[in-house]
């Protein structure tokens, strides 16, 4: 996007110049490029992260398994939405009719999936927007 270079200068003592050039239009493009890399990038962070999140809650959950039925009906569903936008999201389900009364009951399986993932989350997400960044050709 830019270039330095020294140049000397002949006169009764020597100068060094810095120059940056800027090429605007490669930063304009890459600037351009940054929502479509972004959405892309977390889009596949927030898949991750829920995927993360349902496991965690099919293999630690505090309520006794009886029939394996919300263990199995406990995943990541689709993601909707878009990151630039604001509405980009991904829920976790516990597929049970049943699911929210232990939810409810003092069983909660999902809220503590997501705070024992919450670092993975986080890190899920900077690495998504590092990559959005690379892939726009601004770093």
């Amino acid at each position: 996007m830019g270039r330095s270079g020294r140049r000397l200068v002949a006169a009764s003592q020597a100068v060094a110049v810095i120059l940056w050039e800027l090429d605007a239009a490669a930063l304009v493009a890459s600037l351009r490029a940054l929502p479509r890399h972004l959405d892309d990038a977390v889009e596949l962070a927030v898949i991750r992260s829920a995927g993360a999140v349902a496991i965690t809650a099919r293999r630690d959950h505090p309520y006794t398994n009886r029939t394996g039925n919300l263990e199995a009906a406990t995943y990541a569903d689709t993601t909707t939405g878009a990151f630039t936008s604001d509405t980009l999201h991904c829920a976790v389900i516990g597929g049970m009719p049943y699911a929210s009364y232990v939810e409810g009951r003092g069983y909660a399986f999902l809220e503590p999936a997501l705070v024992q993932n919450q670092a993975r989350v986080d890190q899920e997400f900077f690495e998504a927007v590092e990559r959005a960044v690379t892939r726009s050709d601004l770093r």
